[in-house]
């Protein structure tokens, strides 16, 4: 599996806050089928989170350093997780904010409670720039959930969707995971993503989603959603497309009038 969302960088956000954390987080996510993943410490304006790209590159390319003796064939590359805000182009043109391993995609967030009156136009201009806005675990959010309209319109123009394998598995309550098994059937989603922020969490592994998005998905959107797509990104092509998922008993239904 290839993770895009994961805060494994030691000291700069609510991530590890030591070296050696770093390497326990990345030994944990090996042991559990991860190989590859996109740093993406969050960055917020006006916070204590705002540590620019230069800081996190280099940080990035020391973890890997120490990892190719302590954790062997685990890659880790550099990218943020942007909370929205008005002036998310000029950040990127001053090198300030990083995109996801320096492509065109870029992981965006916003509040949990709220939604940004300007976050769809910003998502329109990040696209006239050449970029490509994924939003980050949007089912998490209050003001979204089970608005499966705003989540259509946004893919229809050109948004990509990350959802948490945390929401998946309950975490964050029933209604988080009925709308993210929702959005899995009818083709919203093109990420799922540990959103990993310390050692004790709980990803148990890609063993285990693998089972749960075959039985809600299929196999060819489980790998777009955990392999390809992700791979996509790190090449800086084009991601494909989710089907949605055909219900069981609709097909039951229409394999016996046939």
């Amino acid at each position: 599996m290839i993770d895009i969302h994961c805060h494994l960088l030691w000291g700069i956000d609510d991530g590890p806050k030591t070296l050696d954390e770093s390497v326990q987080v990345c030994s944990m996510l090996k042991s559990r089928g991860v190989n590859r993943v996109i740093a993406t410490p969050h960055y917020i304006v006006g916070s204590t989170y705002q540590t620019n790209a230069a800081s996190v590159t280099h940080i990035t390319q020391q973890l890997n350093e120490v990892l190719l003796q302590k954790v062997p064939e685990f890659e880790i590359m550099p990218g943020m997780e942007v909370f929205i805000t008005p002036d998310i182009i000029d950040l990127i043109k001053s090198n300030e904010i990083l995109t996801l391993n320096g492509t065109r995609y870029i992981l965006i967030e916003t509040s949990l409670n709220n939604i940004s009156t300007y976050m769809e136009d910003i998502f329109y201009k990040l696209q006239l720039e050449g970029y490509i806005p994924i939003f980050a675990h949007p089912e998490r959010n209050r003001k979204i959930n089970m608005d499966f309209k705003l989540i259509e319109r946004l893919i229809s123009n050109g948004v990509l969707i990350q959802v948490n394998y945390d929401s998946l598995m309950g975490r964050y309550g029933k209604d988080v995971k009925k709308f993210t098994e929702i959005l899995l059937k009818k083709g919203l989603v093109h990420f799922i993503a540990t959103d990993t922020h310390c050692v004790s969490e709980r990803f148990k592994g890609t063993g285990e989603l693998s089972k749960i998005l075959l039985e809600l998905i299929g196999n060819e959107n489980t790998e777009k959603i955990i392999n390809i797509n992700p791979s996509r990104i790190l090449e800086n092509r084009e991601v494909e497309k989710i089907i949605p998922a055909i219900e069981k008993k609709f097909f039951l239904k229409k394999l016996l009038k046939l």
